[in-house]
């Protein structure tokens, strides 16, 4: 969690390798940061992203 103007803001991190290559996604929700509650990680994201890569 990280305060931004005293209100707590859910993050969550991808880090990820291929071949040469590092690549990381950050998300956070911004609905989550009101309603306290957890969120999913866009995995389909990853995912596509990563088969972009060489």
């Amino acid at each position: 969690m990280t305060p931004v103007d005293g209100v707590s803001a859910p993050w969550k991190v991808v880090v990820f390798r291929k071949g040469a290559t590092l690549a990381h996604f950050v998300v956070s929700n911004a609905g989550s940061m009101v309603s306290g509650k957890d969120f999913t990680f866009p995995a389909d994201l990853v995912t596509a992203q990563a088969g972009k890569l060489a």
